[in-house]
């Protein structure tokens, strides 16, 4: 019998361990992710969605029922928030629904955020612009060129 995270890690989970519900928090990140982004084609967005729905999780954890009820809960949670995502107006999804500012200590349910850790695809990012406005710049010289050779074969 195949055992998966959420069998493992419920009754822990249940009771209140982080380290089980950071457990269901790797297993189940990106499966939550990736179906927000089938919804909702802005990262960020998503991002925040799905941070949202594992701190309702959190705190609802004990109205679980299990492991099944779990991962149905996740996928319920995201579904329906890209959903009103759409139908509610962008100031009010900015100012009250998702500002982590209402839960109570809301930096200790970011894991992994450090405002002093560079980021690395930020850089990369800019790297690749660089990269591709050398191309650019490249090809409109050979366009020029191979241009400016046509009149000359031409004449």
């Amino acid at each position: 019998m195949k055992h998966y995270p959420s069998e493992i890690h419920f009754q822990p989970f249940k009771a209140g361990c982080s380290q089980a519900f950071n457990a269901l928090y790797k297993h189940y990140y990106w499966q939550i992710y990736w179906m927000g982004r089938s919804l909702i084609k802005d990262v960020f967005v998503v991002e925040t969605l799905v941070q949202d729905a594992f701190l309702r999780l959190w705190h609802k954890r004990e109205d679980i029922e299990s492991p099944q009820h779990l991962v149905n809960f996740l996928y319920t949670v995201i579904s329906n928030e890209c959903k009103w995502f759409y139908v509610r107006p962008g100031n009010q999804f900015q100012r009250s629904l998702y500002s982590f500012d209402s839960f109570p200590n809301y930096p200790d349910y970011s894991w992994g955020y450090d405002p002093d850790e560079v980021d690395v695809h930020l850089e990369d990012q800019e790297k690749q612009q660089i990269a591709y406005e050398q191309v650019k710049a490249v090809t409109k010289k050979c366009k020029k060129k191979k241009s400016h050779n046509r009149l000359f074969i031409m004449r």
